[in-house]
């Protein structure tokens, strides 16, 4: 179990921060601490809105569409890259995310609402100092780290972008990795265009901040209101008419008993 992977004072830092976050430790407690990792970034991904990840989403799109789909990674590659820390490694990692995590709940930010943002604003920049802010804490222990959740991954899938697009050139491709695949010195971007490709950002948008956000969720928030009320009205109205049809069904079966 979880509980067994790590020390008492650790563990119940973190069963304090899932519960600060709506979770549980339960959900957790069959994990690897790797997976554990992971998974804390996205423990408020449902309040931002979001009911499955961009990914699946782009998937089932294309398949929808009847395009064809694949990866630049098998699922095995996957796999070895997010296990690939030592156990030491991936507890410091998980230190290191309930230190940014706390620091964010005492002043009542949210990382993943913040690189979102950043991401939406078009300023890879912006991506960059959100990495960094991690990485400072102990860039050694986030070199190792990176190296096999990025950097390497990066790679292969550059390589992958190349080999397709230089094998069939009359094809267009529609290429979708993280956000944090982007930027950096190893990052696709700067690996693609060594390669000799042309990366063109289209129609970013313009930056957003959190009260834009805040005010696109009250919109939704009062649309959905609206939306369901309507909902009411329109099945107290059908539940009318309906009686109303029943009861002129009566009244005519009772003529045509009469006329019989």
């Amino acid at each position: 179990t979880l509980r067994g992977q790590m020390s008492p004072e650790l563990y119940a830092r973190l069963d304090k921060y899932v519960r600060h976050h709506g979770s549980s430790i339960r959900r957790f407690n069959k994990m690897r601490v790797w997976a554990v990792n992971l998974s804390l970034a996205t423990l408020d991904i449902v309040k931002l809105g979001f009911t499955q990840s961009l990914d699946n989403m782009i998937y089932k799109e294309a398949r929808s569409d009847g395009l064809e789909v694949g990866g630049l990674e098998t699922m095995d590659e996957q796999i070895k890259a997010l296990t690939g820390g030592s156990e030491s490694d991936n507890l410091r990692f998980l230190e290191q995310a309930l230190d940014i995590g706390e620091e964010y709940d005492a002043e009542n930010r949210s990382p993943l609402r913040e690189m979102l943002e950043a991401y939406l604003s078009g300023e890879m920049a912006q991506l960059v100092a959100k990495l960094e802010e991690s990485n400072s804490r102990d860039p050694e222990l986030n070199k190792r780290i990176m190296k096999s959740l990025l950097d390497d991954r990066n790679v292969r899938m550059a390589d992958r972008m190349a080999e397709k697009l230089t094998a069939h050139p009359d094809k267009s491709y529609f290429f979708a990795v993280g956000a944090m695949h982007y930027p950096g010195e190893m990052g696709v971007l700067k690996l693609m265009r060594a390669k000799g490709y042309r990366i063109t950002r289209i129609n970013p948008p313009p930056a957003t901040t959190s009260a834009d956000l805040t005010a696109q969720v009250t919109a939704l928030e009062q649309r959905i209101e609206q939306l369901t009320e309507t909902l009411d009205q329109t099945a107290t109205a059908k539940a009318a008419l309906e009686a109303r049809v029943r009861k002129l069904e009566v009244q005519v079966r009772a003529l045509e008993k009469r006329l019989r």
